[in-house]
């Protein structure tokens, strides 16, 4: 695909320097760059006597989860925009500075025709994180229709002056975005590129991570190859092994000193396996085995 905002990367608003769009990420007090393993939400009732003790009710799980995990991704916001009151009381939990990514609204990435229109209620409900220093950034889930070209290009630019000053986290599903240009385009427009581990299916992406800004992020969706496309059963369910995270830590520590942070989130959310999952991954990046 022959594309003119690629050949020159051209960006017509936006400034060329992905950190005037974002705050710069922590790192850790020793100067080494953060690295932050969590899940893609905590609010699971079959996370009850796998991951949370028995009889752990729904208003305690973040209490729990907080004890283990030092960064989370609210994904309930793709599907209705949570009231302020309601974020307010998932950031009260959490220590201040304590980093959450929020999902983008559905509008925003699958809805494209009325893209905006519901940007200002999302921004009222993330107010409370901002004034505890929590909201880590914006992640934007594209769905595999979602494919390279000018308009889609357009629509990025935009989302990156409309989600400023915060961190903006963009994942696709169709393999026309792993491209060299496209990576340019993005550190140009300062978007940061979504890393992603799923089935080896044609046209999905590989399990390849990019870093276009200043945050390598990683989002592990399982390889359930056989449930991707819509048949019975749940697409993330998956049971990673340690063989295979193992080969993740190893692609990530080639980048991760490029970084001033790394996010690594699992949202192979089926019966508690995400969070069993990322806490393997806490061992291996801390130079363990399993």
């Amino acid at each position: 695909m022959d594309l003119p905002a690629l050949r020159a990367c051209k960006i017509s608003k936006a400034p060329k320097d992905p950190n005037q769009l974002s705050p710069e990420p922590p790192t850790h007090p020793e100067g080494k760059p953060a690295l932050y393993i969590g899940t893609s939400g905590y609010s699971f009732q079959d996370w009850v006597g796998t991951f949370y003790p028995p009889g752990t009710q729904r208003g305690k799980m973040f209490d729990f989860y907080l004890k283990h995990f030092p960064a989370v991704e609210i994904n309930a916001m793709y599907y209705r925009i949570l009231p302020p009151s309601v974020m307010a009381q998932i950031g009260g939990r959490a220590p201040e500075g304590y980093p959450i990514v929020v999902k983008a609204h559905k509008s925003l990435t699958h809805e494209r025709h009325e893209a905006w229109a519901q940007l200002p209620e999302w921004k009222k409900s993330i107010a409370p994180l901002l004034e505890r220093g929590q909201m880590a950034g914006a992640l934007l889930q594209f769905p595999y229709a979602f494919r390279l070209s000018e308009t889609s290009l357009e629509h990025l630019r935009q989302a990156a002056l409309e989600l400023a000053p915060h961190p903006v986290f963009v994942e696709f599903r169709h393999a026309s975005w792993m491209r060299p240009d496209v990576f340019a385009f993005l550190r140009e427009t300062g978007l940061n590129f979504v890393s992603v581990d799923e089935p080896a299916l044609p046209q999905l992406l590989p399990a390849q991570p990019v870093l276009t800004g200043p945050v390598l992020y990683v989002r592990f969706h399982g390889r359930n190859a056989a449930n991707w496309w819509g048949q019975e059963g749940d697409r993330y369910d998956y049971n990673y092994s340690a063989a295979e995270l193992t080969e993740w830590r190893e692609k990530i520590k080639k980048l991760q000193d490029q970084a001033q942070a790394t996010y690594l989130f699992f949202n192979n959310c089926h019966q508690g396996q995400a969070a069993s999952n990322a806490q393997m991954m806490q061992a291996l990046m801390e130079g363990g085995t399993l």
